[in-house]
């Protein structure tokens, strides 16, 4: 049930891809996702949280972590957006670093294993 019930939101928020072929039923399940992605946005405006779907490669990730946190810069309105989070459904990033080719090189030792042994 828990399974099924990750599976249709990972679903939700690749909707129009062709290897997603679960249909999410009702409003609930979206309603969730939308409340959970606009608190998850409230954090990363807060906390710099990493990692984000906002970042797709590496020169992205380094001006990211330039950036001060609201939290270090205006405390009170960071507060006040922490006041609007509710609840503990948390979405999962899975395009961080999608860009970039993350497979070590073909001289590495760790490119001579296979690729099953770091999956």
């Amino acid at each position: 049930m828990i399974i099924q019930y990750i599976a249709q939101i990972v679903c939700l928020l690749l909707e129009g891809l062709p290897f997603c072929t679960i249909h999410v039923p009702g409003p609930l399940v979206k309603q969730n996702v939308l409340a959970s992605s606009h608190q998850l946005n409230l954090l990363f405006q807060v906390f710099k949280v990493i990692p984000t779907d906002n970042i797709k490669k590496f020169s992205e990730l380094h001006s990211y972590q330039r950036e001060r946190p609201l939290i270090e810069t205006d405390e009170y309105e960071a507060r006040q957006l922490l006041n609007k989070v509710r609840g503990h459904l948390v979405l999962l990033p899975l395009f961080f670093l999608s860009g970039d080719n993350l497979q070590p090189s073909l001289a590495s030792k760790e490119g001579i294993a296979p690729t099953a042994i770091w999956t």
